[in-house]
């Protein structure tokens, strides 16, 4: 199921309208490309980890380099719909599903 490879990096005392998360077992840059084509972008890793290789951020809260590196970041507004959650929700269930079948 998903739930269990799916992991909330974001806190309580993180940035409300951005969430960060894992996904084990697969390399973001692929979920990345994969929602890109159905024009949905989103970005790897933590805001502040950009040029490194895994979010410094999620290494110093859990202690796990695999958690760190597969990280995935989305970021939201007042603007963004239901709908639009709801879309990213169905196509980020397909996507993991078709690529973790390869």
């Amino acid at each position: 199921s998903l739930e269990s490879i799916i992991k909330i990096n974001s806190t309580q005392a993180s940035i409300p309208h951005i969430l960060n998360f894992s996904i084990t077992g697969m390399k973001p840059e692929t979920l990345l490309h994969a929602l890109e084509e159905d024009e949905i972008y989103i970005s790897t890793k933590s805001a502040c980890s950009s040029h490194k290789k895994e979010s410094l951020s999620v290494l110093t809260l859990y202690q796990d380099e695999q958690r760190a590196s597969s990280t995935l970041r989305i970021s939201l507004s007042y603007q963004t719909t239901q709908e639009e959650v709801l879309f990213f929700i169905s196509k980020l269930h397909e996507k993991i599903q078709r690529l973790q079948i390869k």
